[in-house]
């Protein structure tokens, strides 16, 4: 079973800095994994091993590609001139692209991105293939290695899927990486394959449809505290002069 990790695909907003004018400046250069990407690499990985395929790593715009490797990607594949966009729609596009570039898959998973979450349905949308989304536990299934048990929160239970791929798994990180790989593996890593495509050589669509032309703090209300003897008198009076009551 070949296994994609498409991995550092979205902003963290809180490398956003927003100037007086409502401009938004992005602080961190260049992208970083998040607690989903790490939740997905390590689902991916151990389909890959239990079923005895391939984990390849798939990402676009720029940041180190070897962070994939270094936790068992025995490839990686990059669209470094695509990046993140505010249209959902069109990071998928590309998304779409880059893991079309990587061969065979059977299994994409992705980390569920609650700023993005658009992204996961229209990139299994683009490929064709079912989805799964909020998904925190997977494994082979015991009676049938060609199927996959993908779990996840339904309200107050747990809800487990059987399907068979290929199929899109969109995980929800429960922690933050616990095992962060030692120095070595980092260096390993940066000795696996890398294919760089261009987003034109990989058909990606262009993202100029969508810009943030601004920002603002959300309204706040204003609280109020009442105390003392009149305290219930007070908010009576507060809620009637307010149009509640």
């Amino acid at each position: 079973m070949n296994v994609v990790c498409v991995f550092k695909w979205a902003r963290d907003p809180e490398d956003a800095w927003v100037g007086p004018d409502g401009s938004v400046t992005w602080r961190g250069a260049k992208f970083k994994p998040s607690d989903d990407d790490a939740a997905a690499i390590v689902f991916a990985r151990e389909l890959a091993q239990a079923s005895g395929g391939d984990l390849v790593g798939v990402t676009i715009g720029n940041g180190d590609t070897s962070w994939a490797a270094a936790r068992g990607a025995q490839r990686v594949v990059s669209i470094p001139d695509v990046g993140p966009n505010p249209d959902d729609a069109a990071t998928a596009a590309a998304l779409a692209a880059a893991v079309r570039c990587a061969g065979d898959v059977d299994v994409v998973v992705i980390g569920d991105a609650l700023n993005h979450a658009g992204v996961a349905g229209t990139l299994g949308a683009l490929l064709g293939i079912p989805v799964l989304v909020g998904i925190d536990d997977v494994v082979l299934d015991p009676a049938d290695p060609g199927r996959v048990l993908a779990s996840r929160r339904a309200g107050s239970d747990v809800e487990t899927l059987a399907a068979t791929p290929p199929l899109l798994l969109a995980v929800a990180a429960k922690s933050g990486e616990k095992d962060i790989p030692a120095v070595k593996d980092l260096l390993a890593a940066r000795k696996r394959p890398i294919s760089t495509v261009d987003a034109e050589q990989a058909g990606a669509p262009s993202q100029d449809t969508v810009a943030i032309v601004g920002s603002r703090a959300p309204e706040t209300h204003t609280a109020r505290i009442f105390g003392g003897a009149t305290a219930a008198g007070d908010l009576v009076a507060e809620l009637r002069k307010e149009g509640v009551l």
